[in-house]
């Protein structure tokens, strides 16, 4: 039910987001989809076609569906042993002007109720409708630029031109296989189209040793921009106290604040997986609460840490990524937090940390 909630905040987000840049940047239509949506006989709490119908135009603005579009998208609902029912969306068909649009595949999701599975059912459909409508005019720009003019018709009433002397056609075949001057271009100097610009937000669960007492777990967010092979990102770590007991009793909990500054360098395989290696610049604060003693204390103490991270990511739906990271920072300076004049925990030379997160591109 959790794993639900999250993946239905998510695509929300997602949504309205396109929805919004849409609305800026054009009003064009969505593309015409043909539905088919089916529910198990033994399933009676869930919406009926026309209600799953109106969620997704109430979601996207306006009513995609019709019985004969070359687009088509399949709704399956079933009982599941396990998780109470499964939902599965199957996206076919293709555009017979350009096959190449993204439109294909499935995604299967599971839930306890089939109102929040049908819902989140919808926001599948939506975002890849969405996704769907940016890529048909960009498509369209780049077959135009391709070839902007087409080739020139040959006109059936043009006598063949005569074949030129044999003198003349020596002279014509050593001017052009001489070497072209140096600074003109040839045709293999094509410029390519400069990488565009990617932001994107990233948000999740962290584990770590050696940062505070023992083991601790947390949270991050933050935001990347990338550029190619290179990415930066600015990203915010939250680590829970953990507490170490002083062997004359009482004891303190750590917490950990930092901001992570990060410069990336990614290979991969096209959009569905990318692995990347970065070195990471970490300001850090300790903040320390003393335990059972008889006047409570309160320290902080900052230092800023070395590192570097390994990461690899992959494409769930869309502009949406599952990544997984570890990492590893060195302070450059080591605080210790004291009790009575007792150190308690002194900070560990090195410390690491590994991520579980989801990263959502913008643009």
């Amino acid at each position: 039910m959790r794993r639900v909630l999250f993946v239905r905040s998510v695509l929300t987000a997602l949504v309205m987001t396109s929805v919004a840049r849409a609305a800026g940047a054009d009003d064009e239509a969505p593309p015409s989809i043909a539905l088919s949506y089916e529910i198990a006989s033994s399933l009676s709490a869930c919406p009926s076609e026309q209600d799953f119908g109106r969620e997704v135009e109430r979601l996207l603005g306006v009513d995609p569906f019709r019985a004969d579009a070359p687009f088509r998208v399949r709704v399956e609902i079933r009982e599941d042993a396990k998780r109470g029912q499964q939902g599965r969306v199957i996206f076919s068909g293709a555009s017979t002007d350009d096959p190449d649009l993204p439109w294909g595949g499935e995604q299967t999701i599971r839930s306890r109720e089939c109102g929040e599975l049908a819902s989140t059912l919808a926001l599948v459909i939506t975002v890849a409708i969405e996704r769907l409508r940016r890529a048909r005019p960009q498509h369209a720009r780049q077959a135009t630029s391709a070839d902007p003019n087409g080739p020139a018709p040959a006109s059936s009433l043009d006598p063949p031109a005569a074949p030129p002397a044999a003198r003349s056609s020596a002279s014509t075949a050593g001017r052009r296989n001489r070497a072209p001057p140096a600074g003109s271009p040839g045709p293999s100097s094509a410029a390519r189209p400069p990488p565009s610009v990617q932001l994107s937000s990233v948000v999740g669960a962290v584990a770590a040793v050696n940062m505070t007492p023992g083991a601790s777990v947390g949270t991050a967010f933050g935001a990347r921009v990338r550029l190619g092979a290179a990415s930066a990102g600015l990203e915010g770590v939250l680590l829970a106290p953990s507490t170490v007991t002083s062997i004359h009793g009482g004891g303190v909990a750590v917490s950990l604040r930092a901001a992570e500054l990060t410069a990336c360098w990614h290979v991969g395989w096209g959009e569905r997986l990318d692995l990347r290696a970065c070195p990471v610049v970490a300001p850090l604060l300790l903040r320390g609460v003393g335990r059972s003693l008889p006047l409570a204390r309160m320290g902080s103490a900052t230092s800023i840490a070395l590192g570097g991270r390994l990461g690899a990511g992959v494409e769930v739906l869309g502009p949406i990524r599952f990544e997984l990271e570890v990492e590893a920072l060195g302070p450059l300076t080591r605080n210790v937090f004291a009790v009575d004049d007792e150190t308690v925990w002194g900070q560990p030379s090195l410390g690491a940390m590994a991520r579980a997160n989801v990263a959502v591109r913008f643009r």
